[in-house]
């Protein structure tokens, strides 16, 4: 590999320069790994019930972009700080999203960090997992 070579970052785009030495984040991506792979495709086809649901985040639907959505189950979850308490362009947003089939679960930054497993009880609940789990109250 030359010095000075540059090649395409993965995140943004842009060019930087690669160094020579092969160390960890460096020089032109991997490619990929066969046995590692497989073991990923095998764990796939082998989740648990826990691990079946698959979330993507900053998906986008419409004109909107949702936090977090499971696909398969047509549910929104959305993540929100002060600025949205009583927002009306949240209610459009989930009057658009509602209208295209989707279900959405709203929760405050504040329950995310302090409150994960009430959130994740929630979660687990709409999605038909547990029906004792108790809805985070937004406060």
């Amino acid at each position: 590999m030359e010095r000075g070579r540059l090649f395409l970052s993965p995140r943004s785009g842009e060019r930087v320069p690669s160094r020579v030495g092969g160390e960890a984040g460096e020089g032109p991506m991997r490619g990929p790994r066969p046995r590692l792979s497989s073991k990923v495709r095998r764990l796939r086809r082998n989740s648990t019930d826990a691990e079946s649901f698959k979330f993507v985040r900053q998906e986008p639907i419409g004109p909107y972009v949702a936090d977090f959505v499971c696909r398969d189950h047509k549910l929104v979850l959305e993540v929100d700080g002060g600025q949205h308490a009583e927002s009306a362009r949240d209610a459009a947003r989930d009057r658009f999203l509602r209208g295209e089939g989707y279900r959405i679960l709203r929760f405050w930054n504040t329950d995310v960090l302090q409150n994960r497993e009430g959130v994740l009880s929630a979660i687990l609940n709409d999605l038909g997992r547990r029906e004792d789990a108790p809805h985070p109250a937004r406060s």
